[in-house]
Formats: structure tokens, sequence, C-alpha cells
């Protein structure tokens, strides 16, 4: 998990709509570069998993492989939203998803 000055608030989501956007088979992710810090974000809707305790649990889990695998001295803030029924494939699957959303963004370790 990233610590909570690295998380996108509430009051930063709205300009962050208006960014720039990358779409895959399991997520889309808003960005927007030239800010003073890093911060990210996951979305995963009540309408894709309905208990919480999965939502919040599958959103561990994908910030923790985005954690690992971003660029963290870049400045940007980034939204990821869940599109599909991600918790009924495999894991690999998402996270190449992922591998492939930061390289589009150009924020992957390589």
């Amino acid at each position: 998990m990233f610590k909570k000055i690295h998380r996108v608030s509430s009051w930063l989501f709205k300009p962050l709509l208006k960014s720039k956007s990358y779409f895959s088979c399991y997520f889309r992710a808003k960005y927007r570069t030239s800010v003073d810090t890093l911060k990210i974000s996951v979305v995963i809707p009540k309408k894709i998993i309905k208990k919480r305790v999965d939502r919040n649990t599958l959103k561990r889990k994908i910030l923790h492989y985005i954690k690992e695998n971003i660029i963290t001295d870049k400045n940007f803030h980034c939204v990821f939203w869940v599109s599909k029924n991600i918790h009924v494939i495999d894991k690999k699957v998402w996270q190449n998803d992922i591998d492939d959303l930061l390289l589009k963004i150009g924020i992957h370790k390589k």
C-alpha cells in the first residue's frame, strides 16, 4: 500500500476525469503529469464486486503490484478503474494488463 500522502484524494478526482486516459481489457487508467507529487489510487465499483472485503483485498493486491512496478521518482496522478469481473480471472492476466497500461503511460520499470 502507498502512504496516505501518495493516494489520490477526493478533490483531485474531478481534474483527473478530464485528463488523459488509456484503456485495456480489464482496466481504465486516467492520469495527469506535470504535478508536484506522486499519487495513485484504484477504484473497484460495487457493481463489479459486491462485498467490501473482497473489493479491499483486491485493491490492496493491485496497489501492491503497481507499487513494485512503477518509477517512483516521477510525479504524476493516476487512477485505475476496474472495468470487468476481475475476481474470476487469473492473477497473471490482470498483472499483464496493468503492465501494458504502465508501459503506455510511461511509468513502468523496465
